[in-house]
């Protein structure tokens, strides 16, 4: 039963880090493309960024693994065993 708690609880920390982390991404994805949503699908509006919108479209990568990938964590430890 102290297994399973302790479980539950990394699942809720890593929830909770994930999020400020998911929202960092979508922030910088934005202003990498002068909060166009539409650009998002056009990837030679990223060409015409320039450096600013390079630089925050990487953080953007950056934030996006550690923001949404991180919820996999949990899901990995419970399959292992």
């Amino acid at each position: 039963m102290d297994h399973e708690r302790s479980f539950q609880c990394m699942a809720a920390i890593t929830a909770v880090l994930s999020m400020p982390l998911a929202f960092g991404n979508t922030l910088t994805m934005l202003l990498a493309l002068d909060f166009d949503v539409d650009a998002v699908l056009n990837p030679p509006a990223l060409l015409v960024s320039g450096p600013f919108g390079a630089d925050m479209w990487r953080w953007s990568m950056v934030l996006d693994l550690l923001g949404y990938y991180l919820l996999i964590v949990p899901l990995t430890l419970f399959l292992r065993q």
